[in-house]
């Protein structure tokens, strides 16, 4: 059964971003220790609520996670969950049965393929303009730039200042590394 897509709001993904350094973060430290729990716990529950923000309506809403259910698939007590979960209220992690940072850390924007393919010739042409800059040369009798290399310098000035705001800056092939 064919399924007309959804407003970048309702899109639904069988998965969710999980930054480096997300189980580093001090905070969870001071969820264990404000819960009374392990740390590895508070690690395990944080990524069931993850999980249920990303199937939540909308994305981030996790008024259908389950404190039995997780307690009962983590093998933990219902209790710590409870106190995992308070904490997190606490610390402001969890609000209203949203998490806070989803939309910032989870962002609905899934880039077309024309976007993509616009944001690479952008990036081509600029690398195409800064090679084509470094070819102007400068004849030794009159020290003045030949007229086809000064129309080509004035076609690439106009373009930067139609198409980048700030000054220009020279990329490498492979980017700014």
């Amino acid at each position: 059964m064919f399924e007309p897509p959804r407003p970048p709001h309702r899109k639904r993904y069988g998965w969710f971003r999980l930054y480096n350094g997300f189980f580093d973060h001090p905070k969870w430290r001071l969820i264990a220790r404000h819960a009374d729990v392990p740390l590895t716990d508070v690690h395990s529950v944080v990524g069931k609520i993850l999980e249920a923000a990303n199937k939540g309506r909308p994305r981030g809403d996790i008024s259908e996670f389950s404190i039995l259910e997780t307690a009962a698939a983590l093998d933990i007590r219902a209790d710590e969950v409870g106190r995992i979960y308070a904490a997190l209220e606490d610390v402001g992690w969890i609000d209203r049965q949203y998490v806070t940072t989803w939309d910032d850390r989870q962002p609905d924007l899934d880039p077309t393929n024309a976007e993509r393919q616009a944001r690479h010739r952008r990036r081509k042409k600029i690398i195409e303009l800064n090679q084509s800059m470094s070819r102007v040369t400068v004849t030794p009798d009159s020290d003045s730039v030949s007229k086809k290399e000064a129309t080509d310098e004035e076609e690439a000035q106009k373009w930067r200042q139609a198409h980048l705001p700030l000054s220009p800056v020279v990329l490498r092939p492979r980017g700014n590394r």
